[in-house]
Parts: structure tokens; sequence; C-alpha cells
């Protein structure tokens, strides 16, 4: 089990850098790692969370009413990460499916309602996991497109001409991957 750092929230609260240090040096690791997860690029994860600690330390003030360091600092980063991930929709070319990466952020934020949960890396790794058998379980062409589209970041222009198929083939394999995600998270429910 993870050992907690909620001692440190009343010294960094008061301004206490070793304190601010300490508490980065033993959750910077889980949470990229943790971010890179949602946001499939160990860069931008580690932007994210430098930027979570960065407004943790200028608003180290309002920590005191805050509980569990965890809690907050995992809701932090992972509502940046989901944040990031609709401005990275936002910024897609119109053949990109924007449409259909809103839906990947509504399936995290659906799994993750809850910002004061104290098992969420737990559920998180546990939908992750339920989403990894799922993307499995997918026919090949559809496991092959939504894989291109979403951890390699293609387009559907490229992955058309990479697997010999149609735009709108590749449309149509998105949005049934995305259902059929959709449902699995639905079902725990």
């Amino acid at each position: 089990m993870k050992r907690t750092l909620d001692y440190l929230i009343k010294p960094i609260a008061n301004g206490d850098i070793a304190s601010f240090e300490t508490l980065y040096r033993y959750r910077y690791a889980d949470l990229c790692g943790w971010a890179w997860q949602i946001v499939g690029s160990k860069e931008k994860a580690e932007e994210v969370v430098d930027d979570v600690f960065t407004q943790v330390w200028k608003n180290r003030s309002t920590l005191s009413t805050i509980l569990h360091i965890d809690s907050y600092l995992y809701a932090a980063v992972r509502n940046s990460c989901l944040n990031e991930l609709k401005s990275k929709s936002r910024r897609q070319e119109n053949n990109t499916l924007s449409v259909d990466a809103d839906i990947d952020v509504e399936i995290l934020a659906e799994a993750f309602h809850d910002e004061n949960d104290g098992y969420e890396q737990y559920a998180f790794q546990e939908v992750q996991t339920r989403l990894a058998e799922a993307i499995d379980s997918f026919p090949e062409k559809m496991r092959n497109v939504f894989v291109q589209s979403r951890r390699e970041g293609l387009t559907m222009d490229e992955i058309a001409v990479r697997n010999d198929i149609s735009a709108n083939t590749v449309r149509y394999h998105l949005k049934e991957a995305l259902s059929r995600l959709r449902q699995v998270l639905r079902s725990d429910k």
C-alpha cells in the first residue's frame, strides 16, 4: 500500500518548500504514469503533471481545506488530462472524427465522476483492464483502426491509406469501437 502524505498538506499550505519537494519526489512518477495512460504521450503526461504541481504550489494557501492529498492530486491530474484530450480533439482536422475524440473523453469522465473517491487509482486500473480486454476482443480490422487512431494518432485518411480501406470504413470502425467501449463501461454501473 502506498504511504500517505497527508501530513504534508499543512506545511505546504504554509509555504514549506521542503515538504512540497517531498510530495513531488514521492508522487511525480506515479502521477506521470497514470497521466501517460490517459493522454497516450509520455511528454504530454509529464507536462500535465508539472502543470498540476505548479498550480499546487501557486495555490498552496488553499490546500488547508484538502483532507487527502493523493485524491486531490489524482483528481487534478485526471481533470488536466481530460482537458488536454478535449483541447486535442478540438485541434484535430475535420477528417479525424473530433466528435468521437470527445466521446473518448466522455468515456473516461463517466468512469471517474467522483473526484473525492480515495480508490480512484485502483478504479482506473480496473477500467483500463476492462477497456484493454474489450479492445483485444474487437475484430482484427476494427482493433487495428482503433489503435492507429487513438494510440498512434493517425488521421482517418492516413489509416485508410495504410489499411487500403475507405475513410468511411475507418469512420464506421471507430464509431463501432467507441460504442462497444461505452457499453463495457456502462455494464458495471
